[in-house]
């Protein structure tokens, strides 16, 4: 077996079981994260351990998202192709997948306050300055200032996950879409099992780890 050929073996396990590096791709992690810079995801942090609030992670979108996909696959050739990059790592995936940091867990209440911003448990969820408040101004449309309840509630069901991006007023997350009426079923889980791992650090172009 040649050198080259073990290399792209050893890298390929890498990133297809250990640690996977991707891209960022849109600014709705702003400004934790910023589009092309180079992330770390750890695809064991979850193996025996479950995802906490504040993680960041990246997960397959679920098709009941209904998001629009960035490609259509339209030869065999192409299929082989992003199955090894689902595989490996190494080339494009065969599957749609996102970058969020994880709001709420399963059983917890998720509330909209008057003002638009997030309670989980009943707690304002951290602050703006972590960016997974929602901005002042885009309150549901349900909300009302002489109002003292909150103007919407969600329980995270069982083996689900409420996801947000830090830059709010521009992500596609599991909440934006209670943004203009906050009604029933406006909230977007992600399973469990569509999470692939957390991730711990931007390798490049500035190196840190990430909270």
């Amino acid at each position: 077996m040649t050198p080259l050929l073990t290399a792209l073996i050893l890298v390929s396990l890498i990133q297809g079981f250990v640690v996977k590096l991707n891209e960022v791709h849109s600014t709705s992690m702003l400004d934790t994260l910023h589009p092309t810079e180079r992330i770390l995801v750890n695809r064991l942090s979850y193996l025996f351990a479950s995802p906490q609030p504040g993680d960041v992670v990246t997960y397959t979108v679920p098709e009941d998202w209904n998001e629009p996909k960035p490609f259509e696959i339209d030869s065999p050739f192409e299929y082989a192709v992003r199955l090894f990059g689902e595989v490996t790592g190494i080339g494009p995936p065969l599957s749609v997948t996102n970058l969020k940091r994880i709001v709420a867990t399963p059983g917890q209440v998720v509330q909209i306050a008057q003002d638009g911003s997030l309670l989980v448990d009943g707690e304002r969820a951290p602050n703006s300055s972590t960016g997974i408040n929602f901005e002042p101004g885009t309150a549901p449309a349900n909300c009302s200032s002489d109002k003292a309840e909150p103007c919407f509630e969600f329980v995270v069901p069982e083996g689900e996950y409420v996801v947000a991006g830090d830059n709010r007023p521009n992500s596609s997350d599991s909440l934006s879409h209670c943004w203009g009426e906050a009604v029933d079923g406006c909230v977007r889980t992600v399973p469990e099992d569509a999470i692939i791992g957390n991730v711990f650090a931007v390798a490049f172009p500035n190196t840190r780890v990430v909270n």
